[in-house]
């Protein structure tokens, strides 16, 4: 006889848009005041421009917020597009609640 598995419910897992989902679904004329990348500063966090304004994500990168165990020092500048794919996709988001 098997051991039952526990059920495990997520209680602060985190979802999130791409960036392309602001080009995407928004008038043109707003693209540049929609939230994109701007790069990586200078001690690895990305930079996030928002409303025409740069500013590092420091001292949590934006991905590490979407990726489990974000928090720990090896992970802490991970970026946006970095960040886990069940962050992003649903599907992938059943499969890692399914881990």
């Amino acid at each position: 006889m098997s051991t039952p598995r526990p059920r495990v419910i997520d209680a602060d897992g985190h979802f999130c848009e791409p960036w392309h989902i602001w080009t995407e679904y928004t008038d043109p004329q707003l693209h540049e005041l929609m939230p994109r990348s701007a790069g990586i500063d200078d001690d690895g966090f990305e930079i996030v421009r928002f409303g025409g304004i740069d500013r590092s994500t420091a001292p949590l990168g934006t991905g590490a917020s979407i990726t489990p165990g974000g928090t720990i020092p090896e992970r802490l500048t991970t970026t946006w597009d970095e960040g886990f794919p069940g962050g992003f996709d649903p599907a992938q988001r059943v499969r890692d609640l399914d881990i």
